[in-house]
């Protein structure tokens, strides 16, 4: 093997590693470490000191340990509701959503790894709520946003067989929903969504003006949507899925 392809399968393996590292780069007690690890290796090979080299050995542990924490507690989630509370369901219902929301917020800051580590938790949890509220409407819209957000996040991560897979459980999460309960305005935003991800866009905006219908046009994420939809239909947005 050359030198070229040996560098080559190199930056393979530990592309990933550097990728999970990056999601919590923003946080200053990675930066700190990292910036006198960057310091210590510089001035090494100018000083010829090897207390530089014990030092920079130093920081960059310190750096992935405190990248550790940082990708732990983004994965941390709200305390699960306790069964014996009168609004249990409701209890229930906010932590799953609460949950989602923070992997739509890592998803939305460049965090694709962490998101969907966090997703796939939740979809399991939603998965479990359901055997509670098998009749929900609720929880089976909420369960097509997180199989959703999965498609979504997860381009050029999973293969794209598997990717379509969880935009078919989406579709009939949302159709369930609407079965359950027609007026369900999440539910007609999320079949939104996925007829959005099935280039079938006069249908989705269809969705999302039902949805805005159903809320006397308060909802915002459904005006977001559907401008989106608008906007790629149009060709102002390139539509790459």
């Amino acid at each position: 093997m050359n030198g070229d392809a040996a560098g080559s399968e190199f930056l393979k393996a530990v592309e990933p590693i550097l990728r999970k590292f990056l999601e919590n780069i923003e946080n200053p007690f990675v930066w700190m470490p990292l910036g006198l690890f960057i310091l210590c290796v510089l001035a090494y090979p100018v000083t010829k000191m090897k207390a530089f080299a014990y030092l920079a050995i130093a920081f960059l542990v310190i750096a992935f340990g405190a990248d550790w924490v940082g990708r732990w507690q983004n994965r941390q989630t709200p305390p699960v509701p306790v069964p014996q509370v009168a609004s249990y369901r409701d209890d229930v219902f906010r932590y799953l959503a609460s949950v989602q929301a923070k992997a739509v917020s890592m998803l939305e800051s460049g965090k694709t790894s962490a998101a969907i580590d966090l997703t796939e938790k939740n979809l399991r949890a939603v998965d479990q709520a359901l055997k509670s509220f098998p009749h929900d409407a609720d929880f089976h819209a909420l369960m097509g946003y997180t199989l959703k957000d999965i498609f979504q996040s997860s381009k050029n991560l999973l293969p794209p067989e598997q990717r379509r897979a969880y935009l078919s459980r989406a579709r009939n999460s949302f159709e369930y929903a609407l079965q359950l309960d027609p007026g369900n305005a999440s539910a007609h935003n999320g079949m939104g969504n996925v007829l959005f991800f099935e280039g079938r866009f006069d249908e989705a905006i269809k969705e999302h003006d039902k949805a805005l219908e159903l809320t006397n046009g308060h909802y915002p994420a459904a005006e977001h949507d559907k401008r989106l939809v608008i906007a790629v239909k149009n060709g102002e947005i390139p539509f790459d899925l």
